[in-house]
């Protein structure tokens, strides 16, 4: 993987042969451009009552920081309900500050 500073990633990924220890030296190989968004203000009110945020972009790998803190997914933080949308399990408190980082391909 490499990180260029306009935050455009580059992926390679390798086939494998299914059964083997290792890479298929014979698989063709996937490259893939990825934007990383490192720290987006999600929409959606903070005010102790609201559960449900939105990202701008689709994402992928999504990590949400809530007051620096960086929450669990799966249900114990928070759940992904959509391909830019998120539920946390508790409402963020008004105050509170909510960034996400995510992987987007465009």
């Amino acid at each position: 993987m490499s990180f260029s500073p306009n935050g455009l990633n580059t992926f390679i990924v390798n086939g494998s042969s299914g059964g083997g220890s290792g890479p298929d030296p014979t698989a063709t190989m996937t490259i893939v451009t990825a934007n990383y968004i490192p720290g987006e203000v999600p929409a959606g009110a903070v005010n102790g009552v609201n559960k449900n945020f939105s990202t701008a972009s689709d994402f992928n790998d999504l990590i949400v920081y809530l007051n620096g803190v960086r929450q669990k997914s799966g249900g114990e933080d928070y759940t992904v309900t959509g391909a830019k949308t998120f539920q946390f399990t508790l409402a963020p408190l008004t105050g509170d500050v909510i960034l996400c980082a995510y992987f987007t391909i465009p």
